[in-house]
């Protein structure tokens, strides 16, 4: 069975890349957690069955830190 929520990175330019998949919701965030301590990009979620999307703003320098 696919896993119904998708990890999407968004670069500033638009472009869009898939990451990762993951069985919830809470899953995604937690994955999307570790990804924004060392990256400043904005994230996507993709609920697959329902077709929702989250979008993650990037996070600050100071944040990331913090994040750590």
């Amino acid at each position: 069975m696919l896993q119904p929520f998708d990890i999407f990175k968004v670069e500033d330019d638009g472009n869009v890349f898939w990451l990762d998949a993951a069985p919830s919701l809470q899953a995604a965030t937690a994955r999307i957690q570790l990804l924004l301590a060392d990256r400043r990009n904005r994230f996507l979620i993709l609920n697959q069955d329902t077709g929702n999307r989250l979008y993650v703003p990037p996070v600050s320098a100071r944040d990331r830190t913090m994040l750590k």
